[in-house]
């Protein structure tokens, strides 16, 4: 299933015939409506040329082709900055990116673009759900490059931009598998950030690792073929002891296929845990 809702956008025309009787002079001329500053298709394309280079996009995507999709989105996003359906895809191809590279300062810095373009995104658009998916998503990778403090503070609005993003697309693997990687994390916070976030913030949500695997099998519910996800709820039965289910599930990753070099790391990480057991 892909991640995307598509919403065309109808442009309707009115004019007079030719060869009318009416004069021109008698005709009560209506106010030119404004269309909105952003829309889910805007003005630089048509619908169907947008529904075409949506299409091409997704095509990649599924494929993990990931730098030919940011080759074919980041001009479009540029030429059309106010289309919010260009703009997620962009947002997501900085993300797939900075999961590739290796380059340390590469990493930060795609991760950090892709988190100016999804604060804008939910800025002009808080009820798209693909803004608050990928706006929760992508907060969860600049913790890399944040204090205790703030790491603490971005866990809560990850989880507010998440439930949002799964309340108005209930179906999307995406982003039950985040809200168990946050259930996860939660659940095995160190003391000191513990604290931090009962002096700053209250304290944190109180979760477990079963509530975690929750979103994991909800998350393979929608989408079985996912690779990171069989892994992470490997990860969580571990934590549970359940290791017989752990080693099934890290079987099941073994047998899913590789289209990334992303995918290989998810991959080695699943061989290595199930050595171990």
């Amino acid at each position: 299933r892909r991640d995307w809702s598509r919403r065309p956008v109808f442009c309707f025309l009115c004019c007079c015939r030719r060869g009318s009787s009416v004069h021109p002079s008698s005709i009560q001329r209506t106010p030119r409506r404004t269309a909105p500053r952003h829309s889910l298709f805007h003005t630089q394309k048509t619908a169907e040329e947008m529904a075409d280079l949506l299409a091409q996009l997704d095509a990649l995507q599924d494929e993990k082709k990931y730098q030919e999709v940011y080759d074919l989105v980041n001009p479009a996003a540029e030429q059309d900055p106010d289309n919010l359906e260009l703009q997620w895809r962009l947002a997501r191809s900085l993300y797939d990116l900075s999961e590739e590279t290796v380059d340390k300062k590469e990493k930060e810095r795609l991760v950090k673009k892709a988190h100016e373009i999804t604060t804008a995104l939910v800025a002009k658009a808080p009820e798209f759900w693909a803004a608050n998916k990928w706006h929760a998503i992508v907060l969860g990778s600049l913790g890399d490059y944040l204090s205790t403090a703030d790491k603490v503070k971005n866990a809560f609005l990850i989880k507010d931009h998440a439930q949002k993003a799964v309340a108005l697309m209930p179906e999307d693997a995406t982003t039950h598998h985040l809200l168990g990687r946050l259930c996860f994390n939660i659940a095995g916070i160190s003391w000191i950030e513990r604290k931090i976030a009962a002096t700053l913030f209250g304290e944190p949500p109180k979760v477990t690792y079963e509530d975690a695997l929750g979103h994991f099998l909800n998350a393979h519910k929608f989408r079985e073929n996912f690779l990171k996800n069989a892994v992470w709820i490997g990860h969580t039965h571990l934590k549970i002891g359940n290791k017989p289910d752990a080693r099934s599930a890290y079987q099941l990753a073994l047998d899913m296929p590789v289209l990334s070099a992303d995918d290989r790391k998810t991959l080695d990480e699943a061989r290595t845990a199930l050595s171990k057991l």
